[in-house]
């Protein structure tokens, strides 16, 4: 039963990571006139995958389903694109 736990958890990091890379991309895609370079916008991408992700865990809902988790990671994929964007304006 700790094993299935523990590959589920695995599963969900990968996808998370997966998530937020593709997210990435379709932000270096997106944002032509302020382009930070396609590994960038990937590696943010995964990281605001990666904490959105965590999200629900952290505030209790994380045993709703992988739907929730899923939605979180996108979300925080983008925000993070949205965040280094401005950021870069600056």
């Amino acid at each position: 039963m700790v094993l299935a736990s523990l590959l589920d958890a695995l599963w969900a990091g990968i996808v998370w990571i997966a998530i937020g890379a593709v997210a990435g991309a379709i932000g270096d895609y997106v944002m032509r006139e302020e382009r930070l370079g396609t590994a960038v916008t990937v590696v943010i991408g995964i990281g605001g995958g990666v904490i959105g992700g965590l999200f629900p865990g952290l505030i209790g809902i994380g045993d709703k389903g992988n739907f929730w988790t899923y939605l979180t990671c996108v979300c925080g994929a983008i925000a993070a694109l949205v965040f280094a964007r401005r950021q870069v304006r600056k």
